[in-house]
């Protein structure tokens, strides 16, 4: 990890003194405007980028039918799975969904599932077919979280709260993109 926060810093320091030592324009031209404080680039927590915060999990819980909350920084790799019972695709690529997940649950990897736009007795009654244990029942706010994504959706959250990776429609080949994914942040 130290080799990565020195490879954002040094990219850092050498943007910004290249930046500095630009030669002034000439005479007659316009200037250059400054980037606004936000566009900026700055180191934060190792990254160099402005990285979006994975935002907190928090809805009815199925089968239960109690109110939980999964915060976005929780110190553990978070993937949520947006899933429909009537969607064809995602009932295809369940089953490769939970080969992943219990592959990576002893790795402090999280998958989370949230029914889009779905019944509590439907997505029960998937949570079943496909051995479930638990899910959230997705609610309008909570869609809007994660700026309603279009399922089967999967969404990936680093151990420091930040997302890495969003694959809307996901297909095969995104599942095992995202099986590598998650074997380089379960390393760092």
């Amino acid at each position: 990890m130290a080799r990565y926060a020195l490879w954002a810093y040094a990219f850092f320091f050498m943007s910004s003194v290249a930046a500095a030592s630009a030669a002034p324009p000439k005479e007659g031209a316009a200037a250059a405007q400054p980037l606004n404080e936000a566009d900026q680039a700055t180191p934060t927590d190792g990254y160099v980028h402005k990285w979006q915060k994975m935002p907190d999990i928090s809805g009815k819980m199925l089968p239960s039918g109690d109110h939980a909350t999964i915060h976005g920084k929780s110190g553990d790799i978070i993937v949520a799975v947006f899933i429909s019972s009537w969607c064809e695709p995602c009932q295809r690529m369940m089953a490769d969904v939970m080969k992943l997940e219990k592959k990576y649950q002893k790795l402090n990897t999280r998958f989370v599932y949230i029914f889009a736009n779905d019944t509590a007795p439907d997505a029960q009654a998937f949570m079943r077919e496909y051995g479930m244990k638990s899910a959230f029942l997705g609610d309008s706010k909570l869609l809007q979280e994660f700026k309603d994504p279009e399922a089967p959706a999967l969404i990936v959250g680093d151990k420091k709260g930040f997302v890495v990776g969003v694959m809307q429609k996901a297909t095969p080949k995104q599942l095992e993109n995202l099986g590598e994914l998650l074997k380089y942040l379960t390393v760092i």
